[in-house]
């Protein structure tokens, strides 16, 4: 199965690049309109820099306070709509130190099935806002450390998803990575939205999602930063040779004009190889304000790109508090962070954050600070 989503997630990326080379050769050739109602291309690319300074706290054996300079993401994305019923996409970031390229999308939809999208391929799976939405559409540098320790990223595999007026839902069935050829870790989670208003100004939405995860052996293990990417990993669990894990969620958006709120709740329940039962949860919460009274695009359960009203750009405040609990090893970590965003237009952002941090390690509390930086430029 993993090796068809493989010659699957190729076969999409050498099709891409050959029907663009052919698309803007028949653009040359035919009229606009023959080429709008047979295949459209859409490209975007982004670059995000960054620069983090942090406390001892944020680090594992430093004893001075320490700062990264990092080009977080350089990313090319191509995507195709094919005609009313197929659409495909291929995503890739360009690693600067290692100097060379990763597939992060690589796709294929099909939308003719009773007003269902069939999606094929390497995706994000359905699960969580703050992870299914874009890094760079974000108002604060990273995700929450819940987000980070629970929710799910790419994966090869299938999905279906289909919404309505003011509901959505998306069910999906992906192959996991694995150490050991002999194992197939296997994975199904879904995400369902509901939608009760989206006009005048004023947005609120209410989700949950679930995934049933089937390790066979595979490793689980809490192993995140204080919401500082430059930093290590000072948040460990204990690593656990796992049979299955249930992840559950539940989100809240309310927005209007430039006043949002945003809460997320997940959780974790762990049952090892020995049937012993591990129990992760956390929350975060954050709100922002706009001063020019702008809001955030919305569209059925994910933020989209953010336009300034104003030829002088738009300034964003932001405040996001998160908390996550390993029960097991008595460990609370609780994190705010404040945040100033500045959009000179839709394509360029400057963001400044500053992050302090409770680490409630049994009978130990470690308190740190931290500062990030970053310049982003998309489109």
């Amino acid at each position: 199965m993993r090796i068809f989503y493989s010659i699957v997630t190729i076969s999409i990326a050498t099709c891409l690049l050959m029907n663009s080379s052919l698309a803007f050769s028949k653009q040359k050739k035919g009229s606009k309109d023959k080429h709008k109602e047979e295949t459209s291309y859409d490209f975007g690319a982004s670059i995000l820099i960054d620069y983090d300074s942090f406390d001892p706290a944020y680090s594992n054996n430093a004893l001075n306070s320490s700062s990264e300079t990092e080009i977080r993401r350089t990313r090319v994305a191509l995507k195709s709509v094919h005609n009313q019923y197929f659409s495909s996409k291929i995503q890739l970031d360009y690693d600067v130190e290692k100097s060379e390229f990763e597939f992060k999308d690589a796709y294929i939809s099909y939308t003719g099935f009773n007003k269902m999208a069939i999606t094929l391929g390497k995706q994000k799976e359905p699960f969580g806002l703050n992870k299914n939405n874009s890094l760079r559409k974000l108002p604060m540098i990273e995700r929450s450390i819940v987000t980070q320790a629970f929710a799910p990223g790419r994966n090869e595999g299938i999905s279906i998803e289909r919404d309505g007026n003011n509901w959505f839902w998306k069910a999906g069935y992906y192959q996991l990575d694995s150490d050991k050829p002999e194992r197939n870790p296997k994975a199904t989670t879904g995400r369902i939205g509901w939608i009760p208003f989206d006009k005048k100004g004023l947005t609120i939405h209410f989700a949950l999602a679930a995934s049933l995860r089937d390790l066979q052996g595979e490793n689980f293990k809490i192993n995140e930063t204080l919401e500082i990417h430059g930093s290590d990993s000072v948040i460990e669990g204990k690593k656990v040779k796992t049979d299955s894990v249930f992840l559950s969620g539940s989100e809240l958006i309310i927005q209007k004009n430039g006043i949002s709120f945003v809460t997320e709740n997940q959780s974790a329940r762990i049952k090892d190889t020995k049937n012993r039962i591990r129990d992760y949860d956390g929350y975060y919460w954050q709100f922002g304000y706009r001063i020019n009274d702008e809001a955030h695009k919305y569209k059925m359960g994910k933020f989209g790109g953010f336009r300034p009203k104003s030829t002088l750009g738009a300034l964003e405040l932001t405040y996001r508090k998160s908390l996550l609990k390993l029960k097991k090893e008595e460990q609370n970590v609780e994190i705010s962070t404040f945040g100033i965003n500045y959009y000179f237009d839709k394509s360029i952002k400057v963001m400044l954050n500053r992050n302090t941090s409770v680490n409630e390690d049994k009978d130990d509390i470690t308190k740190g600070k931290a500062y990030s930086l970053r310049f982003q430029y998309s489109f």
